[in-house]
């Protein structure tokens, strides 16, 4: 199977070791990425967070190296925003006519890569704990002379050109999920061109704009196109996230039925979005498990502190309470489960308050979401819905109720389909 994207960080090699680029032309793929690893400091364990939100915050520059020698074509810069970031690109090296579309792999949560700088295998790994995307923007056919100078944009939140779902539904690499783009100052960034080969009559739109527009046949990286049909990664450049200091805390994952210590937790947080990954063992194989955020924006609302399961629910909500879910997944054979996910301040997935209201009278059934990244108490439930039931596996990963028609107590296992229960939480306070 071809490999979809590469992500080795060959252009840092040009400004941390001081060679030139052709001297890198002559090194083994193997030479370049130890190089380049040794040479790039890993990112800290404690992300950064900076709450500027308007003006360049961060602005470098990053040559464009082509797949097939690793020759510089090119040039670009990349600016960050407090919402977006921005670049610029200036290459040749691709023939005139070609379509080519541009690519932003971001890794939203570098420190959650295998390598430093991220690399192709953190794309697809299991629970994605890099938050990691392959984003799409609109490029734009080569000039006559064989150049191109591109500018666009990707806004924080957009996942809409993702090709994440195209990766695993054709290709059967990752979970499909797109993210796009949570934290524009951090966030790890390769830019990819892609060329779609020569314009096809009535698909340009699409050959500029998708991953697989008039693609028929995948070369390897950097074999260039000659046919209509013929699609190939050709050139690309890495901007590794400025050093800044951070907002992230570590939490035991502890079990409800006897507070016994089943795993660990890391959650971050950002200006407008909070990011978890969670390790922990102790459930049983095959059965479906959801993840759910407890949210308290008001933590000086509760009754105790740490906030407790009442003060979702009084009068009032003067906690600001919700409860918000994120995909799960099916327990491995070993009992374990690698989970990641990401909320936004102003969003609220899948919130079980209305279903609390209706099945049980209980709160006012008030969605409220995530309101302050920064300021809220945050507590993540690991819910089983027991062994998953033929046709219902995606309801039951990503629903209160999925599959539900028995809810057991705090920490007693589910036996058999149809009996849920929550059975492990972690706390993070402000």
């Amino acid at each position: 199977m071809k490999r979809v994207v590469l992500l080795f960080a060959l252009p840092l090699l040009l400004e941390l070791i001081g060679r030139p680029a052709a001297a890198t032309q002559e090194a083994s793929w193997g030479q370049i990425k130890n190089r380049a690893a040794s040479a790039v400091e890993a990112p800290a364990a404690k992300l950064t967070v900076s709450r500027h939100r308007a003006g360049g915050v961060n602005h470098s520059g990053q040559p464009i190296l082509a797949f097939a020698d690793q020759a510089q074509m090119g040039w670009s810069a990349l600016k960050r925003y407090g919402d977006r970031i921005e670049t610029e690109i200036q290459t040749e090296g691709i023939p005139a006519g070609h379509a080519v579309s541009v690519w932003w792999v971001v890794f939203n949560n570098p420190a959650g890569c295998a390598t430093s700088p991220c690399g192709e295998s953190d794309i697809f790994a299991a629970g994605n704990p890099a938050l990691a995307d392959v984003v799409g923007s609109r490029g734009q056919v080569m000039a006559a002379d064989g150049t191109a100078h591109i500018q666009t944009y990707l806004m924080e939140g957009e996942p809409s050109t993702s090709a994440l779902p195209y990766f695993y539904e054709n290709l059967d690499l990752g979970a499909g999920q797109p993210i796009g783009l949570l934290d524009p100052i951090n966030a790890e960034i390769h830019l990819v061109l892609r060329s779609h080969g020569p314009v096809i009559e009535g698909l340009q739109e699409e050959m500029l704009t998708t991953y697989e527009g008039g693609c028929t046949t995948n070369l390897d990286f950097g074999v260039m196109p000659q046919s209509q049909g013929e699609c190939a990664d050709l050139q690309f450049a890495v901007y590794v996230p400025p050093s800044t200091p951070a907002f992230a805390d570590d939490g035991t994952v502890l079990s409800f039925a006897a507070l016994a210590e089943m795993g660990s937790s890391k959650l971050v947080r950002y200006g407008r979005s909070v990011q978890a990954e969670i390790r922990t063992t102790g459930l049983v194989a095959g059965h479906a498990l959801s993840l759910w955020w407890v949210v308290f924006n008001n933590p000086a609302g509760c009754a105790t502190s740490p906030c407790g399961e009442s003060d979702i629910f009084a009068q009032g909500n003067p906690a600001r309470a919700d409860v918000l879910g994120t995909r799960g997944q099916v327990v491995a054979d070993d009992g374990s489960v690698h989970l990641s996910g990401h909320l936004r301040t102003g969003n609220a997935p899948a919130s079980a308050m209305p279903y609390f209201f209706e099945a049980f009278g209980a709160g006012a059934g008030d969605i409220t979401g995530l309101l302050d990244s920064f300021g809220a108490e945050i507590h993540l439930v690991l819910r089983s819905h027991g062994p998953v039931i033929e046709g219902l596996q995606e309801e039951m990963l990503t629903t209160y109720e999925g599959g539900c028609t028995t809810n057991l107590d705090f920490g007693v296992v589910p036996q058999s389909q149809g009996e849920c229960a929550d059975l492990q939480f972690v706390i993070f306070q402000p």
